[in-house]
């Protein structure tokens, strides 16, 4: 186990992932990962996606990613 900081990147805090979990998952930049948490276990839940095998275009799926990211506080308030 790596103890790992939380910063802060543009609007969003972030954390880095240890190089040899990126390797075991094959992960690279630009990656897509589904982010959960896991309340029992108090712990957050990454797991790879390749949207290839979901049938989601990459363009549309780039272009879902940006909307979230430049309206993602407006969403949490509709959320509510």
């Amino acid at each position: 186990m790596e103890v790992r900081k939380v910063y802060k990147a543009g609007n969003s805090l972030v954390f880095s992932i240890p190089k040899k979990i990126l390797d075991d998952l094959n992960l690279r930049e630009g990656s897509n990962l589904t982010v959960y948490l896991d309340e029992e276990n108090q712990c957050i839940v990454a797991k790879p996606l390749n949207i290839e095998d979901k049938g989601i275009d990459p363009s549309f799926a780039a272009r879902v990613e940006k909307f979230i990211d430049r309206y993602e506080q407006a969403l949490k308030e509709l959320a509510k």
